[in-house]
């Protein structure tokens, strides 16, 4: 408030600069008053967004809590220091913002690094404060005379994954599939033994790690009314024909919504060797950008006997429907559900020569849409052999693993035809998308399959199975 004899004086005297100068003021005052209550939140740990700039005197805030923190960046020159480039490029950032950022840093940090000092995560923590991460700097501990114990320590890492994107209003009806190409060695189809039946006492293993996007409808940019979703499959093929006619035996997993544009899913396995669906329970808040690894297993009831122990009868089998739903290496979600299923159709399916594929359901692989995809699939993968529950969890936590328990072990010394094959030339097909950016003009790419496609394995130095699985699938 103002005297009125000042405000008369102005108005009489038709000075109109009294109403600038009481706005100067008064936004001085209310700029000391946001500084004095700050003052007493300087302390306070400050976790910076992308677009904060952090605090001009971060240098001294370390050192306020016992941490004496020299100077960084001495060796910076004067261009480096006033113009943030040096003689062949120009920085991202000012390099004064980058040594606050790396003082702030340290400091909201200074509790868990005093109580983990002289150990390797006080020394992994300080330099992520620096933002140099395992990639560029791993510790390795050497010791005499001392018992490590081998345990599955699990650390989070950020990676760059690319993955077959189904989530757009043109790509629902997309599917992925094996082709094959010109060469010999390229099938479009996973090779069968036929006759020879060298996979009916190891059963399969179909493995794939889906995506599910997160989605709002009001700014979704195409309906999804449908319900059941279509994730991959693996059907009988002909070895004789080019083309993708599907056979029987057969199956195909789906995701499905309790409603239309829901987030909510149960899995479903559908397959000719069962006489009727079975599925999950129902998962709320699947289409939340979660991670899931499914995979279909055939399980022979005596695995690894029947053919090589005498009086071992013929075995029958069981299917295994497997869900891992993984965040920050916990298990957050998962199922298993089996059945029985008709002994000869299994094995017609294990011998014969067999076709996957990923995304839409459609007749005939190629032909008219059945069941739409909305998700991301970042990899597919085929075992000629049932790997336990222990070797899926794996891959669950790590999507970048496809190993197999007792890898270097022998396959079954009891089979004689298949005495020098490892557990893990058992991955006949292995298709993962990292190197694949766009598609060509007809809306087609090329994946290569990674499984292996050695000279060795076709030349019957991996046993029988490997002269039939050490070939390559083209997918397209």
């Amino acid at each position: 408030m103002m005297p009125s004899w000042i405000l008369e004086e102005h108005e009489e005297l038709g000075n109109t600069n009294f109403k600038y100068l009481s706005h100067v003021i008064g936004s001085y005052f209310d700029k000391l008053y946001l500084q004095i209550e700050a003052v007493s939140a300087l302390k306070s740990p400050i976790y910076t967004s992308s677009s904060y700039k952090p605090l001009p005197f971060a240098s001294h805030m370390p050192a306020s809590l016992g941490l004496e923190t020299p100077e960084i960046f001495v060796d910076a020159n004067v261009l480096e220091k006033f113009t943030n480039r040096n003689e062949t490029q120009v920085y991202e950032n000012d390099l004064n913002d980058v040594k606050s950022l790396i003082y702030l840093n340290l400091y909201n940090n200074l509790t868990y690094l005093f109580k983990s000092k002289g150990t390797e995560k006080a020394i992994r923590n300080v330099l992520r404060a620096f933002n140099i991460d395992d990639k560029l700097v791993r510790f390795n501990t050497y010791a005499n005379n001392y018992t490590f114990e081998l345990e599955n320590n699990l650390k989070n890492t950020i990676v760059r994954k690319s993955s077959v994107n189904f989530n757009k209003a043109t790509h629902l009806g997309a599917v992925v599939y094996s082709s094959g190409s010109a060469t010999s060695r390229q099938l479009g189809y996973i090779s069968g033994s036929g006759v020879d039946s060298h996979e009916l006492r190891y059963g399969l293993t179909q493995e794939v790690d889906v995506i599910f996007p997160k989605f709002i409808k009001i700014i979704d940019t195409f309906t999804r009314d449908f319900t059941r979703v279509s994730l991959f499959g693996l059907h009988s093929a002909s070895a004789n024909s080019p083309s993708t006619t599907v056979y029987d035996p057969s199956f195909y997993v789906y995701a499905e919504r309790d409603e239309a544009y829901s987030k909510n899913v149960k899995f479903v396995l559908s397959s000719s060797l069962l006489s009727s669906e079975i599925s999950s329970s129902l998962y709320h808040g699947v289409y939340d950008d979660e991670s899931w690894n499914l995979s279909v297993r055939i399980k022979p009831d005596a695995i690894d006997l029947t053919g090589s122990v005498d009086g071992v009868a013929a075995s029958n089998y069981t299917i295994e429907f497997t869900g891992y739903n993984q965040r920050l290496g916990e298990i957050r979600n998962s199922f298993k559900v089996s059945a029985s299923v008709n002994q000869a159709n299994t094995q017609n399916l294990l011998k014969s020569p067999k076709r996957s594929f990923v995304g839409a359901h459609r007749t005939n692989i190629t032909g008219a849409l059945e069941y739409k995809s909305d998700t991301l699939i970042t990899a597919t993968r085929f075992w000629t052999q049932y790997l336990d529950d222990t070797s899926i969890q794996q891959h669950a936590f790590d999507f970048d693993n496809y190993g197999v328990a007792d890898a270097s072990e022998h396959l079954s010394p009891l089979d004689s035809d298949n005495s020098k094959t490892l557990n893990r030339h058992t991955l006949a097909l292995n298709y993962e998308f990292r190197n694949v950016t766009s598609s060509d003009g007809t809306g087609g790419f090329a994946v290569t399959d990674i499984s292996s496609g050695s000279i060795d394995g076709l030349s019957g130095h991996y046993g029988k199975l490997g002269e039939r699985f050490q070939l390559t699938y083209t997918q397209g």
